[in-house]
């Protein structure tokens, strides 16, 4: 048996089963490179619909204050007393982090975080929240379905186009 072992630990059978490996790893690593870059492609094109829609309720709900492209200087800007902050600035001055759940809260306004100073932003979580109720009663939408749904869609699609804004 050892005759046999030693035969087996020849330098050219070394050689194959080291080229048996690299080429085994060579395929999984491909394979794990593929799977990444087939996630990533479907998590980019998954994240179109929020940004559109996102782009849509910006124009929408925020566009009158901030800007059509979010630098500030809306229709009604000039009467308020501070302008309203240029949104494509965010992630600049939170040190090149986007400070997602922040913005998330400023937005939705419903809990208790100040959002601009006293709060000359509305309150969209309540706007969309009485918008859900109204639309789920026209549509007779059933009563187990949470309002909220609709609500945290809507901000978190706000969230993402601000996101995707950033200079």
């Amino acid at each position: 048996m050892s005759e046999d072992f030693s035969q087996q630990l020849t330098s050219k059978s070394i050689e194959k089963e080291v080229i048996a490996m690299i080429k085994f790893v060579t395929k999984v690593v491909f394979a794990f490179v593929a799977i990444v870059s087939m996630n990533l492609i479907s998590t980019a094109s998954a994240m179109e619909p929020a940004l559109s829609y996102g782009k849509y309720e910006y124009d929408r709900s925020c566009s009158v204050c901030h800007g059509r492209a979010g630098t500030g200087g809306g229709p009604v800007s000039d009467y308020f007393k501070t302008s309203p902050p240029d949104l494509t600035q965010i992630k600049r001055s939170n040190r090149g982090v986007f400070p997602s759940l922040a913005i998330y809260q400023m937005i939705d306004g419903r809990r208790g975080l100040k959002a601009h100073g006293h709060s000359k932003m509305p309150v969209w979580g309540d706007r969309y929240l009485l918008s859900a109720n109204a639309n789920m009663r026209e549509k007779n939408v059933p009563h187990d379905v949470n309002p909220e749904f609709t609500v945290h869609s809507r901000i978190l699609s706000l969230v993402y186009f601000l996101e995707s804004i950033q200079k």
